[in-house]
Parts: structure tokens; C-alpha cells; sequence
């Protein structure tokens, strides 16, 4: 899944982002989709072990976390 916020959050100068991913590849999770389960190591395929934390950032300008950058116009200089 890809998550984007709605408008631009401004990160304080040294702030850090964590971020948390749970594989529950046992026999008690229902949406398991080996049974018995398998070996799950990291990859890119769909029944591979998948955690990507991308960060997409702006140099700052005052005024950026009004932005709401599902409607401001592809034609932003931005």
C-alpha cells in the first residue's frame, strides 16, 4: 500500500520517522496464503516478505503545509 498525506507536513529540523511492518506468516494468520506456512524471505513478488519506506520531500517554503496537493494544479512551479 502507498500512503500519501493530504497536505505537507513540516518535519522539524532533526526529526526522526519511524516506521513499523508485521508479516504474520504462521498457520494462525487466515489470509496466510500458504498453509501449511512456508519460508517468506524479502523480493519483490507477491508472496514475498515486502517492506519499502519512501520518502518524498520539498525544500521548504513558507507556506507549503497549506498546500493541498490532491487539487493545486500540475502546472505548479513546484
Amino acid at each position: 500500500m502507498t500512503y500519501a498525506f493530504k497536505k505537507l507536513i513540516k518535519l522539524p529540523k532533526g526529526s526522526v520517522v519511524y516506521a513499523e511492518a508485521v508479516y504474520d506468516n504462521t498457520a494462525n494468520n487466515p489470509r496466510n496464503p500458504h498453509s501449511p506456512p512456508m519460508e517468506v524471505t524479502y523480493g519483490w513478488g507477491t508472496f514475498n516478505e515486502m517492506c519499502n519506506l519512501v520518502f518524498e520531500y520539498l525544500d521548504y517554503q513558507t507556506g507549503d503545509e497549506q498546500l493541498d496537493i490532491y487539487n493545486t494544479a500540475k502546472t505548479n512551479n513546484r
